[in-house]
């Protein structure tokens, strides 16, 4: 409803002699009142009530005017005016989905589509789904929305919002108004019905008042304003408590067989991030605009976004299979709070600040006498807060409280001061499919070195890749059968640095401990060999190279500078032979062109095929088709030269695969299921782990969880072929 300052002043201006009639579809039918302009279409009638059935029957019609024999239809939004001798009627919604606006849009929240011949028939299709709160229709299509909406001016778009049952909202209290707190107010709303399904759409609203002026949303009721003037209309009512009580569930995810299961608890219905609709909308096209322009191997752009006055930093993870996989994933990223929401695939930590602060954790089972009490070093926002106080005399105390709190919202957790408890728990979501959780233990992945060293083996496999994390992107399915050969050394070689161009060399060394973190969870997970990692510094043909040896996976870091702090100083114009490039490790050496870079890979084949007579080669297809990174075609052509050079000692005796990279990440998944599949997916998160205590403005995990599962090989040479 206009706040009630502003109703005086539309009645000082309106000071009409208004005379109602009640008709059963088109609601109060007022004399001496025109709607102004938004002319439809003109028709013969004999009253203004036998206007309503006209206007019904068209579905862009949402009112009327109607004077000396003739209905005016009107369409979209209407401002009623003073006009002697005309009658005007708004329709009353005809559908679940309340009034239905023409011209509007809802701005992102796309939830699904499907088709459908008209608005109206968007309603049931909306209210069949339990995330739709609302939807946009336009040419044949409905499509649903989900969460809190925002609408804006699209022209040949009609919107409307799902009808909330009159349970949802307790009964009207009549010619009252709660003066301000508005969440939002939309003028074509004019009856209780639907201002309660725009109040019950959107979490953080608790009232409504509607009236002949709109319908407004409160975040919470002020200053109460009764007796008003009967002809306003004016309806107020507060939002029903949850019909169904929510329930704190207690959960427990294995991220690997070598890992201890993390506990959690959760409830279903919840979240721990705001409701007001520009919190999520923003987060969400914020997400996608950047990930939407991330170029693989450029150092990523910032994907948290920061609410609640700083106190709470949403971490998103996109493309999360289950809530275990969320829990692990917020855990391993040294957090405890989450939101998963299951229809989208989206997996939010909450970084909550206050490492002085002490949050007391509930589980959805009693506290057990003999346990400790459960604490993490966080201070939940006031938003998240459940009055009143309750008394405590010691941190067992504010637990019990806790779990014997009756409020409408679930409490998770407690802080305690002195004697006093206050408890804190997630807000109402709309859905049943937003969940919020919280770990009960820690997320840890260290596996005792129990296994014996790597030696002896009687097969290598090489793998040459431009960047760090190619080979996890692109060719799992493959060298997960060759790490668990326990006769097969495993060597992944780098050839660029993978800095993008950072001065200061972060990036570098964060790739490459994530893809040493790969590595580890790879040898833990088939636990065959110790995952100590053995870092050295080996010399080949008077270079310095890094190699770090983890279980039966030996790495060699080339460390070329992918452009240099030019951009124009790097890998490709070292292998195009424009200049030479010294490695960033040793900045004073040089690689003179292309053929010496080509000379030390070589020696580094030769040196890890040493007396081993069965070998295999893996790499980039240079070959392949567009789109790929220039760098990934360039390192698989330097690996076919030296392996089928005229001189070489591999060229008709080791088998090779050559892979496809950006051309097929999209495709099928086609890794082999559940083994490859659910791996890779934890060695992900482990790479994502490593990176972001590197450097903690990196969600990695993000950045390509939406490509894991493809191991596409574009030609084999050799197949058959060996031993060398």
């Amino acid at each position: 409803m206009l706040r009630t300052n502003s109703l005086a002043l539309v009645i000082a201006i309106a000071t009409l002699a208004v005379q109602y009639v009640y008709a059963a579809s088109c609601g109060v039918i007022e004399n001496d009142t025109d709607f102004q302009g938004n002319d439809l279409a003109n028709a013969p009638a004999s009253s203004a009530q036998d206007c309503c059935p006209i206007c019904d029957a068209n579905p862009s019609c949402t009112g009327f005017a109607f004077g000396w024999g003739v209905c005016y239809l009107k369409y979209g939004t209407l401002t009623r005016i003073s006009k002697v001798g005309v009658s005007a009627g708004a329709m009353a919604p005809t559908s679940s989905c309340g009034v239905i606006e023409n011209d509007t849009d809802f701005q992102g929240n796309d939830l699904v589509t499907a088709s459908a011949s008209s608005a109206n028939a968007c309603c049931p299709i909306c209210n069949a789904n339990p995330s739709c709160s609302g939807f946009a229709f336009a040419h044949g299509s409905c499509y649903l929305k989900y969460g809190p909406l925002v609408r804006i001016t699209k022209v040949g778009v009609s919107t409307g919002v799902a009808q909330a049952s009159t349970s949802q909202c307790a009964p009207v209290e009549p010619n009252v108004d709660y003066f301000g707190n508005d969440l939002e107010c939309t003028p074509s709303i004019v009856t209780p019905d639907a201002c309660c399904a725009k109040c019950t759409a959107n979490s953080q609203c608790q009232l409504y008042v509607v009236s002949r002026f709109g319908c407004c949303i409160k975040f919470a009721p002020g200053a109460r304003q009764v007796n008003l003037d009967p002809s306003l209309n004016a309806f107020a009512a507060f939002r029903s408590p949850p019909t169904t009580t929510l329930k704190v569930v207690d959960a427990t995810s294995s991220p690997d067989i070598r890992v201890d299961p993390i506990s959690y608890s959760y409830v279903a219905g919840a979240q721990w991030f705001p409701t007001a609709p520009q919190v999520i909308t923003t987060l969400l096209d914020n997400l996608n605009t950047t990930l939407s322009r991330q170029v693989h191997g450029a150092e990523p752009e910032q994907l948290m976004v920061v609410v609640e006055a700083g106190t709470n930093t949403i971490m998103p993870f996109t493309s999360v299979t289950s809530l275990g996989e969320c829990a692990a994933l917020v855990g391993a990223h040294g957090e405890t709070f989450f939101t998963y929401l299951s229809d989208y695939g989206i997996c939010l930590g909450h970084q909550f600040l206050g490492s002085s602060s002490k949050a007391l954790l509930r589980r959805g089972a009693a506290l057990a006498p003999s346990a400790p009490v459960l604490s993490v070093a966080k201070a939940i926002p006031v938003d998240f807060a459940l009055p009143p106080a309750m008394p405590g005399a010691d941190d067992r105390a504010c637990v019990s409280a806790c779990q014997a709190s009756s409020t409408s919202r679930v409490c998770a957790a407690a802080t305690r001061s002195s004697t006093t408890c206050a408890l804190f728990g997630p807000l109402a979501a709309r859905s049943s499919t937003s969940i919020a959780g919280w770990l009960t233990s820690a997320f840890v992945a260290t596996v005792k070195p129990n296994l014996p060293v790597f030696s002896s083996p009687t097969k290598v496999h090489i793998y040459t890749t431009a960047h760090q994390d190619d080979h996890e992107l692109f060719m799992s399915n493959t060298f997960h059968y060759s790490i668990a050969d326990a006769a097969t050394k495993v060597v992944f070689v780098y050839t660029t640095a993978g800095d993008d161009k950072d001065a200061l060399d972060s990036w570098r060394i964060a790739r490459e401990r994530g893809t040493l973190a790969v590595s580890t969870a790879w040898v833990d997970n088939l636990g065959k060999f110790n995952s100590n990692p053995k870092t050295e510094t080996v010399t080949v043909l008077n270079r310095k190279v890094a190699k770090v040896t983890v279980g039966n996976v030996v790495h060699y870091f080339l460390r070329i500078p992918e452009y240099g702090v030019d951009g124009q100083s790097g890998y490709m114009e070292l292998v195009n032979n424009q200049r030479p490039i010294a490695p960033v490790d040793d900045p004073s050496n040089p690689y003179a062109n292309r053929n010496a870079f080509k000379t030390v890979l070589a020696a580094i084949y030769a040196s890890e095929v040493n007396g081993i007579k069965t070998v295999k080669f893996h790499a980039q297809d240079p070959q392949s088709e567009q789109p790929d990174h220039p760098m990934h075609y360039a390192t698989g052509q330097l690996v076919w030269d030296i392996v089928n050079a005229a001189d070489s000692k591999w060229k008709t005796c080791a088998p090779q695969d050559y892979y496809y990279d950006y051309q097929r990440w999209l495709d099928e998944v086609n890794v082999d299921k559940p083994v490859v599949y659910d791996l890779q997916r934890y060695a992900w998160l482990r790479m994502s782990q490593a990176i972001y205590y590197s450097n903690s403005s990196v969600l990695f995990w993000s950045m390509h969880s939406e490509n894991l599962g493809r191991t596409y090989i574009r030609r084999s040479v050799n197949t058959n072929a060996g031993p060398c």
